[in-house]
């Protein structure tokens, strides 16, 4: 879904509308649109349970350990498979540059040059899960500090202004699912933002005028 805004009678309203009616037809979507307000208070209100019921935590926190485990062996699959892949471009490169060296060809020449972009997409993904990789495997999260800073979550929210606001939630939230038919919405976190969430709400906490 994308977000967008509307100004009917002057004044405005902010809603997120789903995109697959435009792609593949009305049919795609049963939900045109819903209240961005009402989404993004249900978020909020559920990070604020979450901090208050013991329960919720533990549920919150086993599910951001399973989503670990479960990204790791996902990243180091893809990960092999882009190695191959760029070994494989490298290879048909280097035979390539001789073919060349003996015939000149304009379309040896794209392909070259269509190969070595592929490389250079491939080296920057893999640098970027590599990135991934380290982040999980120095992702700690204890449980305490998070109840604590989850604690604390009303007041710093309250105070802070809405960038800031959008900052936090892109910190702690992955994605967001919604299911316009059965009207619930379902919360995936980012690991790390959970384990380093007691770090933002000090900070966020020492900002406070």
């Amino acid at each position: 879904m994308t977000s967008s805004t509307s100004a009917p009678r002057g004044k405005s309203y902010r809603y997120y509308s789903c995109t697959s009616p435009r792609r593949r037809g009305v049919a795609e979507c049963p939900v045109r649109a819903v209240s961005a307000a009402e989404l993004e208070r249900f978020v909020v209100d559920r990070i604020r349970e979450i901090g208050r019921d013991p329960a919720v935590l533990r549920e919150t926190l086993a599910a951001v350990d399973e989503q670990r485990t479960q990204e790791r062996p996902a990243l180091e699959r893809e990960q092999r498979t882009l190695q191959v892949e760029h070994k494989a471009c490298r290879d048909e490169s280097r035979r390539l540059v001789s073919a060349l060296g003996a015939a000149p060809s304009a379309s040896v020449a794209e392909r070259l040059v269509e190969l070595d972009l592929r490389a250079v997409q491939i080296e920057a993904r893999l640098t970027e899960i590599q990135g991934a990789i380290t982040a999980i495997d120095r992702t700690v999260v204890d449980p305490e500090e998070v109840a604590v800073a989850l604690a604390q979550f009303d007041p710093v929210w309250d105070a802070l202004v809405p960038r800031k606001q959008a900052n936090l939630l892109q910190l702690l939230i992955e994605r967001v699912d919604y299911d316009g038919e059965a009207k619930e919405l379902a919360i995936t976190f980012r690991p790390a933002g959970i384990a380093s969430l007691g770090g933002e709400q000090r900070s966020a906490a020492r900002a406070r005028p």
